[in-house]
């Protein structure tokens, strides 16, 4: 399997090649350049710059004797889809299991400033309608299902046993995304959305329904926990999934859109399936 480097070709160059660090995904290695301050999160000039300079996935070849290792160590059942995917060539399908690692390591940078959006958008929601201490406004509180009341009481409760006094920030850092995602969903939007749905989405298409936000970020989320649970990736769409990530992001800010699909490396983790 050939590793592929990025958008554009890079050039061979001796005295400056760097195999870098391990990823924590045996064969993967961050170029040791990405490891310099400003490079993953740098200015767009930065990003331009370093555009030749992407993740690679380091060809591995097996042996028979590793095959059998591997294939005990992740049980047969755990690589079934990857056997059938690659027509039971052990070493092929281990091989694509751990390409589905590289991707789904890939993947939890755009997911996590899905994340990060969602909560801070959805929080800014709440507290313009039930105040900062919206945790404890029980006209909201009565408003939830019992498995969003369940994991609010949750947090809370873990907050109280670590902390003398917490405040709404760290609420919002304890709860889940899907607690965030639940609270997009319509029913809430009398409560909650038909006030704060079109500044806290501007970049919404107007013929989009209240609707599909909640229905994409549920999506997301599906995908998050998939990749959360280190499961099989191959045989979805993973090239749109990241298109709708990307998308979704810019329904709430077109620059962050922009600086999470500049800065991903999903579409290079795709090239790069054996």
């Amino acid at each position: 399997m050939a590793a592929l480097r990025g958008r554009d070709t890079l050039k061979s160059d001796s005295k400056n090649r760097n195999p870098g660090r391990p990823c924590g995904v045996p064969g993967l290695y961050l170029p040791q350049r990405h490891m310099q301050a400003g490079v993953l999160f740098g200015s767009q000039e930065e990003s331009k710059n370093h555009m030749t300079d992407r993740q690679l996935l380091i060809p591995y070849e097996l042996t028979s004797d590793q095959c059998v290792a591997l294939k005990n160590t992740f049980s047969p059942l755990r690589l079934g889809k990857y056997l059938v995917s690659s027509g039971f060539n052990v070493s092929k399908a281990i091989d694509l299991y751990r390409w589905n690692a590289f991707v789904g390591e890939c993947l939890h940078f755009p997911i996590q400033t899905t994340e990060i959006a969602v909560r801070n958008c959805v929080h800014a929601a709440i507290t313009k309608q039930f105040g900062v201490n919206w945790y404890e406004a029980q006209d909201f509180i009565a408003a939830l299902t019992p498995e969003s009341i369940s994991d609010l009481d949750t947090a809370k409760r873990r907050l109280r046993n670590r902390l003398d006094k917490f405040v709404a920030d760290d609420v919002v850092a304890t709860m889940s995304l899907g607690f965030w995602v639940s609270i997009l969903d319509p029913r809430y939007y009398q409560l909650i959305w038909r006030h704060e749905f079109r500044s806290s989405f501007p970049n919404l298409p107007p013929k989009r329904a209240f609707k599909s936000i909640h229905m994409r970020a549920r999506d997301i989320l599906s995908l998050r926990n998939r990749v959360a649970h280190h499961e099989p990736l191959i045989g979805r769409d993973l090239s749109l999934e990241h298109t709708n990530i990307i998308e979704f992001i810019s329904w709430i800010c077109p620059e962050t859109s922009e600086w999470a699909r500049r800065h991903s490396f999903v579409p290079e983790a795709l090239r790069q399936r054996p």
